[in-house]
């Protein structure tokens, strides 16, 4: 943690809410500078997370609740909801 420094921008701040933007900076023991900028957070509407994005996180979070077998078997009834069911039955 003493090797972390975060401090505002003001650059960046002038721009939320239409954006969240964030900007990162890293120095390592080489000498090397890495950075990456980002307007919107992963997740957000602008900045949508991938179908693979949200079985993995989804996972992540229920590995070692349930069994992976019933993950994949919960990831197939979602991802196929449209052939289970008849969408249009349940709106009227």
């Amino acid at each position: 943690m003493d090797l972390i420094n975060l401090r505002s921008d003001p650059e960046l701040s002038r721009c939320y809410p239409r954006k969240w933007p964030a900007r990162v900076e890293i120095f390592t023991r080489d000498g090397r500078r890495l950075e990456a900028s980002n307007d919107h957070p992963k997740g957000d509407p602008e900045n949508p997370l991938k179908e693979a994005d949200v079985i993995e996180k989804f996972k992540a979070l229920t590995n070692g609740l349930i069994s992976v077998s019933t993950q994949e078997g919960i990831v197939d009834r979602v991802l196929n909801l449209e052939e289970m069911v008849n969408i249009n039955k349940l709106l009227t």
